[in-house]
């Protein structure tokens, strides 16, 4: 079958990408459970009690939250709106590719995107052709709304891990996420699979993309230096 990559997808569904501030707040809801709880878990620093050291006793750790990183939380802001401008592409080019070529809407597929900026089918059901998914792959790419909210989205994504700390209490803090190994990371379709019935599935919870970066993604751990301190001699 032929495509025609000009007439499936109207210029009057291009999403806006510039949303205010208000409209981010409105839609916040959308953002996976499980990056919501990257927001609202208060971070803390492991640091020694008040006081010790000084007359040579051990040092008694204690627990106090850190300043709010405000790196992070612009980053994460940006991240949400990448995240629902995303949605909203991709529920366009959805529509699109349901009434001009069903059959191919009707299976089980995904997509993601790779290092050069590119969108890449992913036959997750297994349902797909070679030439099904070669056509699939142009019709991603002959979005320009999706390919731009993809690019948007990914290096949110990417600045959002990089911005947090491994001490953060955000849990992303000792991975690695970069635009080379991102398509082995993250699913983009998956963030977005619908609740069956109201109910939270598994299938929509392994979507979310915490839960993508911490199954798929390059973890490593945070190597701290253990300084040992000895009592400080008082003047006599």
């Amino acid at each position: 079958m032929d495509v025609s990559l000009n007439t499936l997808f109207n210029p009057s569904t291009t999403v806006n990408l510039t949303r205010s501030t208000e409209s981010i707040k409105v839609q916040a809801d959308l953002l996976d459970a499980g990056t919501v709880k990257t927001l609202i878990t208060p971070a803390a620093l492991y640091q020694p009690d008040s006081g010790s050291g000084v007359s040579g006793q051990p040092i008694k750790p204690a627990w106090a939250g850190i300043p709010e990183n405000t790196i992070f939380k612009a980053a994460a802001a940006q991240y949400k709106e990448a995240y629902n401008a995303l949605e909203l592409s991709y529920a366009d080019f959805k529509a699109g590719l349901a009434s001009r070529f069903p059959e191919l809407a009707d299976k089980n597929f995904s997509f993601t995107i790779v290092e050069d900026g590119s969108l890449k089918a992913i036959n997750s059901g297994g349902q797909l052709s070679g030439p099904e998914m070669e056509q699939l792959d142009s019709l991603l790419n002959a979005s320009e709304s999706l390919t731009t909210s993809a690019v948007l989205y990914r290096d949110s994504a990417i600045a959002m891990v990089d911005a947090d700390a491994p001490w953060g209490g955000n849990l992303m803090g000792e991975y690695v996420l970069n635009k080379e190994n991102f398509a082995k990371t993250i699913d983009l379709g998956a963030l977005f699979i619908e609740r069956k019935d109201n109910e939270l599935t598994s299938e929509k919870v392994a979507g979310w993309f915490t839960s993508q970066l911490w199954s798929k993604g390059q973890y490593e751990p945070f190597k701290s230096e253990v300084i040992e301190m000895k009592p400080t001699d008082t003047p006599s």
